[in-house]
């Protein structure tokens, strides 16, 4: 204390750099204590000289992740699947009313039966749906896109773009229709009778009780319809938009976030119309019942479906039932999506 050395400013260093100067005081310790502190006092000097983390390796990181098409579409997906989740709900249980109700009427008769929470049954299905299926379909168009772009240089000709579309919409399918069924299954299974419900626990009991009742081959079920369903929407949606926004920005508007929105809106109307008669064929396939004594199902295929939907009271125009629903779904969800999207590249 009364030498004048400096002293260090760790502890485990004072202890260290002490032992060195002052041998005579070591005797008076434990060989043990003096072994252990000079033994930290290594590793805390090691450690004191160690580079501390660089932050341009966690900005490189999260720049990479950003500009990767597939994170930044599974992010956005998984993010406006949760905020549009209630109208999804309402849209699918309008669908499979034959009852005629509304979507006002669906939506009131589920909360007074299952209060808020209720807007919100099979969340954990879409979310999941969305991470394999959402992933898949948008972020196959993008990253397809962003290499021709590359590779060819300037904007792509719409052909291009459709073809990419249909390709990504078909792989989407391919990976998540299990999820589909799942997220389907359990946002209808209230408007069952009772003895009927299949009361799943969750996505995963979902999925394993329909590969076990059913067959593996279930959960790809309505899988033709559901293909030509993404492959339009991601038409509507993503290459339209594209095609959409190129053209809005080579006006007045130029490149801006009002031109985004706008572009959105007007790819959700056309997608709306063109995938709502191939969604209302999936619903149907994936909720249809097998019936106990001729063991028969309710629609053969796809095609059956149609001409059996067709037949019924409401005639053609019942492929459009929940149409309001449906669009009011499609607008917020697209919107969301693309800006979620953007905002998501727009971060590396």
């Amino acid at each position: 204390k009364d030498c004048g050395c400096q002293r260090p400013r760790f502890a485990s260093q004072r202890a260290m750099y002490g032992a060195a100067r002052h041998p005579e005081v070591v005797g008076r310790v434990p060989k043990s204590q003096v072994a252990a502190a000079v033994a930290f006092g290594s590793v805390a000097v090691a450690a004191a000289d160690w580079p501390a983390p660089s932050l341009s390796a966690a900005g490189s990181l999260r720049k990479t992740a950003c500009q990767n098409s597939f994170v930044s579409s599974g992010l956005a997906a998984c993010f406006s699947s949760l905020a549009v989740q209630p109208i999804d709900l309402i849209h699918a249980r309008v669908q499979v009313d034959r009852n005629g109700g509304g979507a006002i009427r669906v939506a009131s008769r589920l909360f007074a039966l299952e209060g808020t929470r209720g807007f919100y049954s099979g969340v954990t299905a879409a979310l999941t749906r969305q991470a394999s299926y959402g992933t898949t379909r948008l972020g196959l168009y993008r990253y397809a896109c962003d290499r021709g772009q590359e590779k060819y240089g300037g904007h792509l000709p719409f052909v291009v773009k459709a073809l990419f579309s249909v390709v990504a919409g078909a792989g989407g399918v391919m990976v998540g229709n299990p999820f589909d069924v799942a997220l389907v299954r359990m946002q209808t299974d209230t408007l069952r009778p009772v003895a009927e419900r299949r009361n799943y626990a969750g996505v995963v009991d979902a999925v394993s009780s329909v590969t076990r009742k059913e067959g593996v081959v279930a959960l790809w079920r309505g899988c033709t319809v559901n293909i030509a369903r993404a492959s339009a929407m991601n038409l509507g949606m993503m290459a339209a938009y594209d095609q959409i926004k190129e053209t809005l920005e080579e006006t007045s508007l130029g490149k801006s976030k009002r031109t985004t929105v706008l572009a959105s809106f007007m790819a959700a109307v056309s997608c709306s119309f063109t995938t709502m008669p191939f969604d209302c064929v999936k619903t149907r396939l994936q909720t249809m019942t097998v019936d106990p004594v001729t063991k028969q199902a309710q629609y053969d295929g796809v095609l059956d479906a149609f001409c059996k939907i067709a037949k019924e009271p409401a005639g053609i125009p019942g492929f459009w039932r929940g149409y309001g629903a449906f669009a009011t779904r499609c607008g917020p969800h697209a919107v969301i999506t693309i800006l979620a999207m953007e905002a998501i590249r727009g971060m590396a």
